[in-house]
C-alpha cells in the first residue's frame, strides 16, 4: 500500500493479533450473555405459564362456586312458586342468603387478591440442633 508508511504497517502487524484476540473474547462474552438471557427467558416463560394456569384454575373454581350458589338459588325460586306460603317465606329467606353468600364470595376473592403480586420469599432452611451430650448420672 503506497499511501501507508512502513512504520504504520509494522504497528498494524503488531496490533492486529491483539485486536483479533479482543474481538474473539468479545464475541465469546456476547454469546455467553445471549445464552444466559435465553435461558432466563425460557425460565420466565415457564414461570409465567404456571402462574397463568394457577390463576385460571382459581378463576374457574371461584366461578364454579358462584355458579353453583346461583343455580341453587334459582332452583329454590322455582320450587317456591309451588309450595304453601309459610314455607315460601322460609325459602325466599334462604335464596336471599344464598345470593348474599355469592356476593360475599366474590368480595372475598377481590379483597384477598393483592393489587400487585408480592414475591414469595425463599424458604429458610431449618438447622437442626446437634444432640445434647449425655450427662453422667448424679451421685
Amino acid at each position: 500500500m503506497p499511501w501507508v508508511s512502513e512504520r504504520t504497517m509494522e504497528a498494524l502487524a503488531v496490533l492486529m493479533p491483539r485486536i483479533v484476540a479482543q474481538n474473539t473474547r468479545i464475541e465469546r462474552l456476547l454469546e455467553k450473555i445471549h445464552r444466559e438471557q435465553t435461558e432466563r427467558n425460557v425460565k420466565m416463560d415457564e414461570e409465567l405459564k404456571a402462574l397463568a394456569d394457577a390463576i385460571a384454575e382459581d378463576r374457574n373454581a371461584n366461578n364454579s362456586a358462584r355458579r353453583l350458589i346461583e343455580d341453587l338459588a334459582a332452583k329454590i325460586d322455582t320450587i317456591t312458586a309451588t309450595i304453601p306460603a309459610n314455607f315460601r317465606n322460609q325459602l325466599v329467606a334462604l335464596t336471599t342468603e344464598l345470593r348474599a353468600n355469592s356476593a360475599d364470595l366474590a368480595g372475598a376473592v377481590v379483597k384477598n387478591t393483592p393489587a400487585e403480586a408480592q414475591p414469595v420469599p425463599a424458604p429458610t432452611p431449618v438447622e437442626s440442633a446437634p444432640p445434647a451430650p449425655e450427662q453422667p448420672p448424679a451421685a
